[in-house]
């Protein structure tokens, strides 16, 4: 899974829910905190966002 990031090498998923219409993951990578939208289905639509301003150590509810 992680190849679909775009920097895979240093991608650490830091959360991962699956919803209804697909799955949400908040992520770390070489360029700070970040989060992706993946679309149920065959085709798999992958949404990257831009850097995110979080502090993970408050938690993320």
């Amino acid at each position: 899974m992680t190849e679909q990031f775009p920097y895979p090498e240093s991608t650490e998923i830091l959360y991962k829910e699956t919803i209804e219409k697909g799955e949400i993951i908040l992520y770390k990578d070489e360029s700070g905190f970040r989060h992706a939208f993946i679309t149920r289905g065959e085709s798999q639509n992958w949404t990257n966002s831009g850097n995110a301003e979080l502090n993970p150590i408050d938690g993320f509810s």
